[in-house]
Order: structure tokens, then C-alpha cells, then sequence
């Protein structure tokens, strides 16, 4: 029995990414009840008609069919999937297939890419009113970052949140209570300052907590948890009193008295996954299938903590398929993302990597499995608490370019003690909106 109600929650947590809104992860898995019918009609004596996707090659080069595309054909009537490899990534060859006004009639992305592709997909509200439950279907959390003008042009595949992390272990030798949905910045440095540990040496044998280095997946949390934001009304404000606070705070643990994780260079003594660090700073749900392959690793979420701002900042990033406008076989390629976002098509698809799915009837069933009886992390209501108040990133085309090439590196400075936050902030903002106006 505990096995059947374990697999029924792998709905929702299994095991990837990031993000989405940043990835571009297949996979298949069992089939269950489907909420959105993905088509009755009996199947058709003329020839099936082709379906153009894109896929990525794998990693040693590799034209890999994922089965879900199989499964399709199977469970669509008529149709027959046409894939084009995609060598670098799955965007890159989407954005050369369109400029050479030949699109896939199915296009790959999700919330941050809607600026990017809104005028190349099609509404799909009128396609929703004709079916049962239509986005009443889906999360309605996840439903309102994926309209583009006013109308819906995604239908989500899953979600990845950020969220706070913790080692059971670690929390029950110090003796701490468990991290709640409550918790506060001051809170957050208060347990993980307790649980550092350093030897007579002073090196450090465990760590309160993580540092993400190298990408924006926590600084940018911290910044938007104080109440500021990399963008406004298409400028970089980072040099905001709220943003200088959030990355003071994020400094705060890694320089200083309360210094509770590693700086760069240092160890991070084999990261969550190695038992010896006790909470990870806004985590993805990829990393869901990572710690669960470690024995022994006792391990749960909550949603992260409130910043002095109000806000807990989490980056929501949402994977999903869309329908190109310049189809020629609408109705049909409707078919096959009606049965893609279905149970049927979506269970252990990309649930299966870990990003927790959007349709209702999929999580209420987690959800009414008890808490005792579930993998780990049990408390999935707590994703589901983190989801609601999640921001996605800024729909800025050249967002990634600025954070990576322009941001990054200033922070790096800050987090090596050779500029202060202040100046790290004024550094970004300036050569942020000089890119900008030059473009």
C-alpha cells in the first residue's frame, strides 16, 4: 500500500532544473485519467499528418526519440511526430526554424520566453472554452504568467520554485526546530549560524548553509525578498536602497560575524548532497532526484524566508509548450498539446525530473496522501504555498545576457571583499542601462 501511495506523489515530486523557464527536459511515464480529453475521433485511412517539434540531440550527440513522442502518436489519432534535432539547444533552433518563416508547429518555452515568442503563438483561450474544466484545469498560480496580450499562449508542462532545504539530521543534533513557512531573513541567519561548525583550526566541518555561485539563482532572490528587482519599466535599478539591502544580505552569509557558508574558493565540504551542510538558499526541484539518491539523507522544504520587504522573492519558472501561429495543421497540433498537458500525457513526463506539475487533480491526489507516507520532501504543501508567491524572472530579452556577463562578475567582486554592495550595485545599474541604450 505504501508503495502505491508513494508512486501516486511522484506526480508531483520525483526528481530537475531550472529552469525553466530554463529547461527543455522529455521524458515518459505511466498513464493515468485524463482531465482534458486529447481527442475522440476514430482513426484516419488518409495519411497521418506530421507534427514538427524540436529536440535536443543528447549529450554525446546523439539523436535520442524521447517515448512520450511515441505515446503521442498512440493516444492522437492521425497524427505522426516530425522531430528536428537541435545541436546547440532547443531555443536556438526554434529562433532559426522561425526567422526561416518555416516554425515548428509546436514551440517549446514557458513564462520567460513569452516577449521572446508572443507574436509567433497563437491565443488559446478559444481553444480552452471548448473543453471541460479549460485552465480550470491547471494551477491558476502557474496560469497567469503564461499570457501574452491579454491571452493565453502556453499551456504548462510543470513548474520549478525555489525553496528552502534542510537536513533533518543536521537540525535534530543541534537541536533546532525545523524551518517553517513563517521564517524571517533573521531567523534564516540565527539557525544557520548555529549550525557552522569549524575545527580547532577554524575550517569549517559543516555549514549552516550553501552559496550558489556564478548565475543569479540566489543573489537576485535575496535582491527581490528586500523589495527591490534587477528591472523596472525596462531599466536596471539594482542601485535601489531595497536592492542594496538584498545584497547585503546575501553577503551576510558568506563575510562577517554571522558568516554561515561558504565564500568563493572555500569548500562547500560536498554540498547538500554530502550531509555536511544543513539548508540550501532557494534550491530548484531538480535537485529533488539528486538528494534522494544519497542514503541516509533526511531531507524536507519550506517555502523560503520573508526578507524585509515582505516578499520571499522565489523564482517561479514555468515549462511549456505553445502553438505557432504559421501552423498549418492547428487543430491537430491542438490535439497533441491538449494530450502533452493532460494527466495522461504529463505523468512521469516531466515530473519525472523533478518539477512539479500544474494540474489540480494531480496535486490534490498527492496531497491526500498522508505526510508520513510520502518520499521525500514530504511536505509538499509547502511548494505548493512557495508556488503562489513566486516571481518569475524579467521578461527582458537580454535579461540572461546582462545577469551572466554584466552582473555576474560584480557580485563576484562583492563576494570576494573587493568592492562593497553599494558599489557593486551603482557598477550593474551603469553598465546595465549604457548595454541597454546602445542596443
Amino acid at each position: 500500500m505504501k508503495k502505491r501511495l508513494t508512486a501516486m506523489i511522484a506526480v508531483l515530486a520525483v526528481a530537475l532544473l531550472a529552469a525553466c523557464g530554463s529547461g527543455n527536459h522529455e521524458s515518459a511515464g505511466t498513464t493515468s485519467a485524463t482531465p482534458i480529453p486529447s481527442g475522440t475521433a476514430s482513426a484516419s485511412a488518409k495519411e497521418p499528418v506530421e507534427i514538427v517539434v524540436v529536440s535536443q540531440v543528447g549529450p554525446d550527440g546523439t539523436e535520442t526519440r524521447d517515448p512520450i513522442w511515441d505515446r503521442v502518436e498512440q493516444n492522437v489519432p492521425g497524427v505522426k511526430i516530425k522531430i528536428v534535432w537541435a545541436t546547440d539547444s532547443t531555443t536556438n533552433k526554434q529562433n532559426q526554424l522561425i526567422a526561416a518563416h518555416t516554425p515548428p508547429d509546436l514551440i517549446r518555452g514557458g513564462d520567460v520566453y513569452t516577449t521572446q515568442y508572443g507574436d509567433f503563438l497563437e491565443p488559446l483561450d478559444s481553444y480552452l472554452e471548448k473543453i471541460p474544466e479549460g485552465m480550470n484545469a491547471y494551477e491558476g498560480a502557474i496560469m497567469k504568467n503564461l499570457k501574452y496580450k491579454d491571452q493565453t499562449v502556453w499551456l504548462p508542462l510543470n513548474y520549478n520554485i525555489g525553496l528552502l532545504y534542510y537536513n533533518k539530521k543536521l537540525f535534530d543534533q543541534e537541536g533546532l526546530d525545523y524551518p517553517t513557512n513563517d521564517w524571517t531573513w533573521d531567523q534564516y541567519y540565527e539557525a544557520s549560524k548555529r549550525l557552522t561548525k569549524y575545527d580547532s583550526k577554524h575550517a569549517a566541518t559543516q555549514w549552516g548553509s550553501e552559496t550558489t555561485f556564478g548565475w543569479w539563482g540566489e543573489w537576485l532572490t535575496w535582491v527581490r525578498e528586500a523589495g527591490g528587482d534587477f528591472m523596472k519599466d525596462g531599466k536596471v535599478v539594482m542601485d535601489t536602497p531595497e536592492a542594496i539591502v538584498g545584497l547585503n544580505g546575501f553577503l551576510r552569509k558568506t563575510r562577517g560575524e554571522d558568516k554561515s557558508g561558504p565564500q568563493p574558493g572555500e569548500s562547500d565540504l560536498g554540498g547538500f548532497a554530502g550531509g555536511k551542510v544543513a539548508m540550501v538558499y532557494s534550491g530548484h526541484t531538480g535537485n529533488f532526484a539528486t538528494y534522494n539518491k544519497v542514503a541516509g539523507l533526511q531531507w524536507d522544504v519550506v517555502a523560503l524566508p520573508r526578507g524585509p520587504g515582505g516578499s520571499r522573492g522565489a523564482e517561479l519558472a514555468v515549462d511549456a509548450f505553445g502553438l505557432s501561429s504559421s501552423s498549418k495543421h492547428k487543430d491537430k497540433a491542438w490535439e497533441v498539446l491538449k494530450f502533452l498537458t493532460s494527466e495522461q500525457g504529463m505523468v512521469g513526463d516531466l515530473s519525472k525530473n523533478g518539477a512539479p506539475v500544474v494540474l489540480k487533480s494531480a496535486m490534490e491526489r498527492a496531497l491526500a496522501v498522508p505526510a508520513e507516507q510520502r518520499s521525500n520532501p514530504a511536505s509538499l504543501e509547502n511548494i505548493v504555498t512557495a508556488a503562489k508567491e513566486g516571481m518569475i524572472l524579467p521578461a527582458d530579452a537580454d535579461f540572461v545576457h546582462m545577469a551572466i556577463n554584466i552582473a555576474q562578475p560584480e557580485i563576484d567582486l562583492m563576494l570576494e571583499g573587493k568592492q562593497s554592495p553599494e558599489e557593486a550595485a551603482k557598477r550593474i545599474t551603469e553598465q546595465a542601462n549604457s548595454y541597454i541604450a546602445t542596443r
